[in-house]
């Protein structure tokens, strides 16, 4: 059953943490300056609503809507016609 999910667990996994990676580099080491303290001065809903929050969301969402990890690890499973049938 594991197999149906992830048809090469091992690419996947290791595809999954190479990429967790590399955002955490870029963001540490490049993103997280773009716009000011990555650190919000006060308390309240108004900390998720600041620009360095904001970016922070953007980032995760693009980060992790573009991982490669999906596209290099799935294969056709024998005797489906994509990704969306069910087996018979």
């Amino acid at each position: 059953m594991f197999v149906s999910f992830f048809p090469r667990p091992k690419l996947f996994f290791l595809s999954a943490i190479v990429w967790t990676t590399l955002a955490m580099a870029f963001w540490y080491g490049f993103a997280g300056n773009l716009i000011g303290s990555s650190t919000p001065g006060g308390v309240g809903v108004e900390i998720f609503w600041s620009a360095p929050s904001l970016w922070f969301d953007l980032y995760f969402a693009l980060a992790s809507q573009s991982s490669p990890a999906p596209g290099w690890c799935s294969r056709r499973m024998p005797g489906r016609r994509g990704p969306s049938s069910v087996p018979r």
